[in-house]
């Protein structure tokens, strides 16, 4: 697992949990997760850990 993502994640879960405007938080960054899963179905180069087929080399 990227440990980036899971930083963001943390602090997202924090933030909910802390501040008074956690179940705001919450909403808006369950909607950023949701496009952002459609986008990297569309363009899976949005991942950051996409590699190409072409860099993909079995041996």
């Amino acid at each position: 697992m990227n440990i980036a993502a899971m930083a963001v994640v943390t602090l997202l879960i924090f933030a909910e949990k802390t501040l008074p405007s956690g179940e705001r938080i919450a909403k808006l960054s369950g909607v950023a997760l949701l496009l952002y899963g459609a986008a990297v179905l569309v363009f899976p180069q949005a991942l950051p850990t996409f590699q190409p087929m072409e860099a993909m080399v079995m041996d």
